[in-house]
């Protein structure tokens, strides 16, 4: 399961010069993410982004096939984010992430997308 954690130096040399980006999946390898602290996001939008992340995590941990195209509404959102030189694994990944988490900016989702996000929360959320 992941978990979240309190940034690295690095981490927040990093959210200090981006206070845009909310949080992100942690560079080491360790299952955890992180929130931006200089963020001015809300403790609810925190909440929607640690679930983004979680769901990235998901999806990369389990290696999910990500077989789906994604919107001229979502490559429109990405491409106004630090996403827009990002592969089209963490194009994808993000998009689905947001999705999960209600995040508007993930756009209306597809039916192929629909059917994977129901895959993910099912594996995120087993008890």
């Amino acid at each position: 399961m992941s978990m979240l954690r309190k940034a690295t130096e690095s981490e927040l040399k990093f959210f200090k010069k981006n206070k845009n980006v909310g949080g992100m999946i942690s560079q080491s390898g360790d299952d955890s993410y992180v929130i931006n602290p200089y963020s001015k996001l809300s403790e609810k939008e925190k909440k929607a982004v640690g679930t983004n992340e979680m769901a990235r995590l998901y999806i990369n941990k389990n290696n999910l096939p990500l077989n789906f195209k994604l919107t001229d509404e979502q490559k429109n959102n990405l491409s106004k984010t630090s996403y827009k030189d990002s592969s089209d694994k963490n194009k994808k990944a993000t998009i689905l992430g947001r999705i999960i988490s209600g995040d508007p900016s993930g756009g209306t989702p597809t039916f192929k997308q629909k059917e994977i996000v129901k895959k993910i929360k099912k594996g995120m959320f087993k008890k």
